[in-house]
């Protein structure tokens, strides 16, 4: 899924144009802003990049992994899950 916000003038339907380290430090600040929709929507976008570029000749000196990547999306996948059930739990009762 891909994410259409204007960044700095980019469309991020190009986020090919951005590094998988890229990907997975906005991931990280849409995390640490309460964003986490957009969160799983850039760490997403990075777990591809990260697998283009070890495809790729290693033309950059860091390469971000797919396990660099995986604890932070699994852990915002979890807060989502746990924020959804704690809207469930307490949603007003209807009579």
């Amino acid at each position: 899924m891909l994410s259409y916000a204007l960044i700095e003038g980019t469309y991020l339907y190009d986020f090919l144009l951005y590094l998988a380290r890229d990907l997975l430090f906005l991931g990280k600040a849409a995390f640490n802003k309460g964003l986490y929709d957009r969160s799983i929507s850039w760490l997403e976008m990075a777990l591809l990049r990260a697998e283009e570029e070890s495809h790729s000749e290693n033309l950059f000196s860091q390469i971000t992994t797919r396990e660099e990547i995986l604890p932070f999306l699994e852990t915002t996948r979890r807060v989502v899950r746990l924020r959804h059930r704690i809207n469930i739990n307490y949603a007003p009762q209807v009579n």
